[in-house]
């Protein structure tokens, strides 16, 4: 038996441990902890469930605001992969081409890439608003990278990874990761810094990562640097690895790693008495 075997839930037990884990005061520890409770429902696939949880950090983080221009909200709910809402919000603005257009875009984007070759010259031309939704329902990857690049109408990492999920429908979520993993390492997109240290990224970022295919270390993903400035303090850092070993099952601990999880776990409860 693992020496993490006793103290853990099965299945979709892990629920069970939620009400626990909700009250920890790292806000970032426990979007984790969501994120891993949301993966291990089967209801919906594993990159439906992933756009979802993007989706909520996005609003929770930049809470969406009234516009009066029907284009910033129209993008707002692309961003976050709300094609049925930017569509709707199209028709009440009367903008039935681009309405078309979008939903156009869930039935795969050759029609749409077509359409926008056809009419390059008038997008040109065009509000740089109305280009880049075009361009975000064409599935440009490379529009979005140079107005990053260019430090203009930049989007958070969440948005980034939230459209890619979606613009790349028929493309397998281990791919997609892979190629922004390599992509954030290109300066192409955001650094999902943790923002307590500059060799780290976000908790978050590292448990959707290990859905890649190719990161296989919970416990590397679940280090304190992703999500707080107490570098030896792996309480958090338990119930992470807890959970995040019954949600990845292909991704192994080692009996010497969970060990040296349980040990410090154990000598802080024994410090604080």
């Amino acid at each position: 038996m693992s020496p993490m075997e006793p103290v853990f839930y099965q299945g979709s037990q892990t629920k069970a441990m939620f009400p626990l884990l909700e009250c920890r005061e790292v806000t970032t520890c426990r979007q984790a902890l969501k994120l891993l409770l949301s993966l291990d429902d089967p209801k919906e696939s594993t990159k439906a469930r992933v756009l979802a949880f993007l989706a909520s950090e996005k609003r929770r983080l930049l809470p969406s605001t009234t516009s009066v221009d029907p284009l910033d909200s129209i993008f707002d709910s692309l961003s976050v992969g709300s094609r049925e809402e930017a569509i709707g919000i199209a028709i009440q603005a009367h903008l039935f081409d681009l309405a078309s257009s979008i939903a156009s875009s869930q039935h795969g984007r050759p029609e749409v890439s077509t359409s926008l070759s056809d009419r390059k010259d008038d997008l040109l031309a065009c509000d740089r608003k109305l280009l880049r939704i075009y361009k975000a329902i064409a599935g440009d990857l490379t529009y979005e990278n140079n107005l990053f690049r260019g430090g203009e109408l930049s989007l958070s990492w969440h948005c980034r990874l939230a459209m890619r999920l979606w613009q790349q429908d028929h493309t397998s979520i281990e791919s997609i990761l892979q190629e922004f993993g390599a992509d954030v390492d290109k300066g192409r997109v955001p650094a999902p810094k943790s923002g307590y240290s500059d060799d780290d990224f976000d908790v978050v970022y590292k448990m959707i990562q290990l859905l890649d295919g190719k990161s296989s270390s919970i416990t590397r993903a679940a280090a304190p640097s992703g999500y707080s400035d107490r570098s030896h303090d792996y309480c958090d850092a338990f119930f992470l690895v807890s959970v995040a070993s019954l949600v990845f099952k292909d991704a192994a601990i080692s009996d010497y790693e969970a060990e040296s999880i349980v040990d410090s776990f154990a000598s802080q409860l024994c410090a604080i008495g």
